[in-house]
């Protein structure tokens, strides 16, 4: 009799997990779009690399998860609420998701049915009040980046239509062994806040050998270059969007006169090396 019942009360326990593995209730979160906000200054182009997204449903987080991503949600039938946080890589390193809180999260309500699967098609964009600097290297002659008196590679822009992927130009810089070095800066003193706000430096690019970015600060009259990060060379070059968090050297920095942005590159390789630029931003 003890063993029947052992019996009867395992065949239910089974059944009843096969029927919730049967009948989940799934959720699929397809990538980001960003618009346009009508209310915010110059954007400039809407290029982005949101890749990752912290799910919440009524509340609490489901997780962070890749994007696109089909998840089965433990949950009544009915009407949730959902929130997708936008998610990104800083310095494109996949070990360093972060929240993107410089755009605004995506919010639907959506009825879930079980067996069946909900989608989402998440949009953001820029909150309002965020300041921009822009070099997207439209404005040919007059940009916004300076070589250096020691560089010996230009910075040029080019309109090739097979390279450009954003407007009518982007920057262009050519490593040969003559022409082994370059280095360009920002012409304009940035004035970057310092009390926690959060600040990105955002690069678009495409290229067949490292280029790194560098963050300037200048104190009566001293002024020191440090390293961002790298935009490493791609063995199959094609545009990418990078992401590059400021705050940290902005609290080592929280006292200078001004603040800059620079890029550098040092010939490493053989052969000529074309570098492609577009989209560089600094947001705060």
């Amino acid at each position: 009799m003890k063993n029947l019942l052992f019996l009867c009360l395992t065949a239910f326990i089974i059944n009843g997990c096969a029927k919730k593995i049967d009948d989940p209730l799934w959720l699929k979160v397809d990538k980001f779009q960003l618009n346009d906000n009508p209310f915010a200054s110059n954007q400039g182009e809407l290029t982005e690399n949101i890749t990752d997204a912290w799910v919440n449903m009524d509340g609490k987080i489901l997780g962070v998860f890749s994007l696109p991503i089909k998840i089965p949600i433990i949950a009544d039938e009915g009407e949730h609420n959902f929130i997708i946080i936008p998610g990104i890589k800083n310095n494109g390193i996949s070990s360093t998701k972060s929240r993107f809180t410089l755009v605004e999260p995506y919010s639907i309500d959506l009825n879930l049915t079980k067996g069946d699967t909900a989608s989402i098609s998440p949009e953001t964009q820029y909150y309002e009040d965020l300041t921009f600097w822009i070099e997207d290297f439209e404005n040919i002659n007059n940009l916004k980046l300076e070589e250096s008196t020691a560089s010996l590679a230009s910075l040029e822009t080019t309109n090739n239509p097979n390279i450009v992927a954003y407007g009518n130009y982007c920057g262009h810089i050519q490593l040969t062994d003559d022409d082994s070095l370059f280095y360009a800066y920002s012409t304009t003193p940035l004035t970057l806040p310092t009390n926690g706000r959060v600040v990105y430096m955002e690069v678009d690019f495409r290229t067949t050998h490292d280029l790194s970015t560098r963050f300037i600060q200048s104190k009566d009259g001293n002024t020191t270059d440090e390293a961002i990060a790298t935009m490493a060379a791609q063995d199959n070059p094609k545009w990418t969007k990078i992401y590059f968090n400021l705050n940290e050297l902005l609290s080592v920095y929280d006292n200078s006169d001004f603040y800059g942005v620079a890029l550098r590159a040092i010939k490493n390789k053989v052969g000529d090396q074309d570098i492609y630029i577009d989209n560089i931003k600094v947001i705060y």
